[in-house]
């Protein structure tokens, strides 16, 4: 599993690339987690509000502060 998490670096933005670490220890899942704070990747990306996160080359969040629990079922 490919996870990525698109952000610049603010809060938000490492409170959800925590979460997603945390809930993929959690659920033991053979997983690698890419944080993307280059704001050309980002954009590249198409992605417009941030925290976002993309799971196996699909965006399913944008500018959401993601709880563990939410980000369980996109995994």
């Amino acid at each position: 599993m490919n996870i990525k998490v698109y952000g610049m670096g603010c809060k938000n933005c490492e409170i959800v690339h925590e979460n997603v670490k945390k809930v993929v220890a959690e659920m033991n899942l053979d997983a690698t987690i890419d944080y993307i704070t280059e704001l050309q990747e980002i954009l590249a990306a198409g992605i417009m509000a941030t925290p976002a996160l993309e799971v196996n080359g699909k965006v399913v969040s944008k500018g959401k502060v993601l709880k563990p629990n939410e980000i369980k079922k996109f995994l």
